[in-house]
């Protein structure tokens, strides 16, 4: 479990290096999580060889304008019993020697005797015994936010929470002309209501050792009830969170991959199918021009915005890192028939290199998949093997009945538009009936 959040990177980055080589991850998106793998096993290798789990006699404060810490021990005492203390370290103070001197003194000196018989000033319970005046002639002259709860004497009153209130009691100081403030924010509590907890005992014993802020060093408690302490630095599991988070996504990876294929095919087989209308309508009419089966795909590829380039090989296209070859055949832009005219093109290339023209219109159908193109492809090469007799009158009852099909659909489609239509509507009456409803239950 020690050396867990250095090595749960190491296997993150081995699963990374793995769906790399299978595809599964682009170079960006790999160098990219490999750098964060890398940082988190930096991080954890560093939790691992950190001194938690030794005994530890003091903390480091924070440089001047690094702010307070708060860290997390563990006490052990010598009868087996352990507790846990928060303590806040605060950062180390500049020593000023042009500051006040006398002032500076007198401040420190009021920090060494607050907050009196109390635990804390976290847990103040008791009656606070301030000092109205310290040698040589400072006078000290105290201020409480909420007097009710604790006076300017330090008396407690009668309204303080059992759960604790906050009251920002300040101190200013004068010397002559010179003036000084010390402000300390006490959680006031009704009087004696605090118990003996040893874990609070021993935040106020470091309390009132650590006065001096000027110390690199914050000195812990050695013993508490006669019995010694032992320090022990809890680990710092958020590495070890980080980590685990980071592999969870690297596991989500391949399933995330096999979605989007699955989304960029639906949505290829789509556009195909609501292309197939147009193709057997201009096929029929290029047909009827004289045209043969052969020149008239050939026509309808070159009428592609790529023109006859649209008919050159996929993979020198994929070689000289042309769109048609970044992606996938399924994973090519949406733009209007473009998936129709890379099959079209495709089947054009294939004659072109030597395939038959038979079984060109076969692997066309069997390519899309849809049942459309596979029909079109049986009505082509049985115009090829017996005449092309009936295959103008087979083409005009297929243009209808793709037509017909196409007007199906775009029904359906308006269906389902109508149905989404009614979510942000739903959701302007839920807002209407808050704005009318909210204004009338206020006034009553």
């Amino acid at each position: 479990m020690k050396f867990l959040p250095a090595v749960l990177p190491l296997f993150s980055l081995g699963m990374l290096l793995v769906f790399f080589r299978r595809g599964i991850l682009k170079k960006s998106m790999f160098l990219a999580a490999a750098a964060a793998g890398l940082l988190l096993f930096v991080l954890g290798l560093k939790t691992v060889v950190s001194d938690a789990g030794a005994p530890v006699t003091s903390l480091e404060r924070a440089s001047p304008g690094g702010g307070s810490r708060r860290i997390e021990l563990e006490a052990r005492t010598g009868d087996g019993n352990t507790s846990r203390v928060t303590f806040t370290v605060p950062e180390r103070s500049y020593t000023d020697d042009e500051a006040q001197a006398i002032l500076s003194a007198a401040c420190e000196l009021l920090d060494a005797h607050f907050p009196g018989s109390n635990i804390s000033p976290a847990q103040t319970d008791h009656d606070l015994d301030l000092p109205v005046s310290i040698d040589p002639g400072i006078t000290v002259l105290w201020r409480s936010d909420a007097p009710d709860i604790l006076s300017s004497s330090g008396k407690i009153g009668a309204d303080p929470s059992s759960s604790g209130s906050d009251v920002h009691l300040t101190a200013e100081l004068r010397l002559g002309d010179a003036a000084a403030s010390r402000t300390y924010l006490l959680r006031v509590f009704p009087k004696n209501s605090t118990a003996a907890d040893p874990a609070l005992r021993l935040a106020d014993d470091a309390f009132r050792r650590n006065a001096d802020n000027t110390q690199k060093l914050y000195l812990l408690p050695e013993e508490i009830g006669g019995q010694t302490v032992v320090w022990y630095k809890v680990p710092d599991n958020r590495i070890l969170a980080a980590s685990l988070l980071f592999s969870a996504i690297l596991l989500l990876l391949p399933f995330l991959k096999k979605e989007r294929e699955k989304t960029e095919k639906n949505r290829r087989m789509a556009e195909l199918e609501a292309g197939y209308s147009e193709v057997v309508s201009k096929l029929q009419i290029l047909l009827s021009a004289g045209l043969s089966i052969r020149q008239a795909f050939l026509r309808m590829a070159e009428d592609g915005p790529a023109g006859k380039q649209s008919m050159e090989n996929p993979a020198e296209k994929k070689r000289r890192g042309s769109p048609a070859g970044k992606q996938r055949f399924y994973e090519r832009s949406s733009s209007a028939g473009e998936a129709v005219r890379e099959e079209l093109s495709r089947t054009c290339y294939e004659m072109k290199t030597g395939i038959t023209e038979a079984d060109a219109y076969e692997r066309l159908g069997e390519r899309t998949g849809l049942p459309c193109y596979r029909t079109l492809s049986m009505l082509l090469v049985r115009s090829l093997r017996k005449g092309g007799g009936e295959l103008s009158a087979d083409l005009e009852l297929e243009v209808m009945h793709a037509f017909e099909d196409r007007k199906r659909k775009a029904r359906e489609n308006g269906g389902k538009a109508s149905v989404h239509l009614l979510i942000p509507l739903g959701i302007m009456l839920i807002i209407v009936l808050i704005i009318i409803m909210v204004p009338a239950l206020m006034t009553q």
